[in-house]
């Protein structure tokens, strides 16, 4: 059993011991994991349900609505099914509604002409479909959300209601889905005395940093907090940030987890220090998500005990250099607020 299946059962459980008066209605996904086996096209279908069986009398669900994201480089949505589920559907990605959702978002609203539905029933059934081509696995999270359209504006809002109109405030399980068996790997990356700036490119099982550090001889390990503009100190390590690890002496860093294939890192105005991901890319390739938002992206060179510039504007033979590497940590020089979005 997985951190995500626990986190489910507690928070539906939590709900469960909650008196009657003040217990809220709880909406989940069943199964909370969903494997998919490996291949384009092949496909599972995941239930959303929700339990009202805490709730205080007369306050079952008439209506429900909801964003559901995903990502879209691993799985699609190709089918919505309320057979039997005591629901008439009013909009099921409705052209009148497109800017509710996009790639990695579908939204639903159902409405029960029947009265208040109580207990723990189920709401739907979505059919995903593995949705890549060129890997053997992957996963993702299946996440209930406020459709924030385009705009900026909550268009097309997650709420729950009773059969008089009462919005009733809803406690939402998120679950995963995975396509074919994400396989662990190891990787592995000289280090030198002094400082190393290095990132993960593998999902760890334990994040803590003694663990990922666990061959590497160290005595200090760093993140930069983009908002304060300090250094802070790390106990814990995650892909997509950069890390300044102080080494003490020659070593191997070598550690095991899953690969980390798709990043959505927010960058603040100013200096970032982000990781990479899983890869090796060409760097204004890696960067195009931010094209025209970053003055340069920079590397450390430890051995030189200097900083490495890559800029966009620059001739390619004023560059340092010219791929984005895994392993390696770097920072980006914002102009202004933007996501550094990309897969491998």
């Amino acid at each position: 059993m997985n951190k995500t299946t626990i986190l489910g059962i507690l928070a539906l459980l939590t709900v469960l011991a909650m008196p009657m008066a003040s217990a809220q209605p709880v909406v989940y996904f069943k199964p909370a994991d969903n494997p998919v086996p490996a291949g384009y096209c092949h496909t599972t279908t995941v239930e959303v349900w929700i339990n009202t069986s805490q709730c205080a009398p007369g306050t079952g669900v008439a209506s429900f609505s909801t964003a559901i994201d995903y990502d879209p480089n691993c799985v699609k949505i190709t089918d919505v099914d309320f057979t039997g589920c005591g629901w008439t559907l009013t909009d099921w990605n409705a052209s009148t509604a497109s800017f509710c959702w996009g790639p990695g978002r579908d939204w639903v609203e159902m409405v029960s002409f029947t009265g208040d539905i109580t207990g723990d029933f189920r709401a739907f059934s979505l059919t995903f479909q593995c949705n890549n081509a060129s890997c053997a696995c992957c996963k993702t999270n299946l996440n209930f959300t406020d459709g924030l359209g385009t705009e900026g504006a909550e268009a097309c809002p997650l709420w729950v209601t009773n059969y008089d109109g009462t919005q009733l405030l809803p406690i939402l399980v998120n679950g995963t889905l995975t396509c074919g068996s994400v396989v662990a790997e190891t990787f592995s990356k000289p280090l030198y005395e002094g400082w190393n700036l290095i990132s993960l490119p593998l999902v760890p099982d334990d994040n803590s940093a003694s663990m990922v550090l666990s061959t590497v001889s160290y005595d200090a390990v760093y993140r930069y907090n983009a908002t304060s503009k300090q250094f802070e100190g790390a106990d814990a390590m995650d892909p997509g940030t950069g890390y300044f690890v102080h080494v003490t002496a020659d070593c191997t860093w070598e550690y095991s987890g899953t690969a980390y294939t798709s990043m959505d890192t927010s960058l603040k105005q100013g200096l970032n220090m982000v990781g990479w991901l899983n890869c090796l890319k060409d760097v204004s390739d890696a960067l195009s998500s931010i094209s025209g938002d970053y003055y340069y992206a920079a590397r450390w060179n430890v051995a030189a005990e200097k900083f490495e510039v890559y800029n966009p504007a620059a001739p390619s033979t004023f560059n340092d250099f010219a791929t984005m590497d895994r392993g390696t940590g770097y920072f980006i020089s914002a102009k202004q607020e933007c996501t550094l979005s990309e897969i491998c």
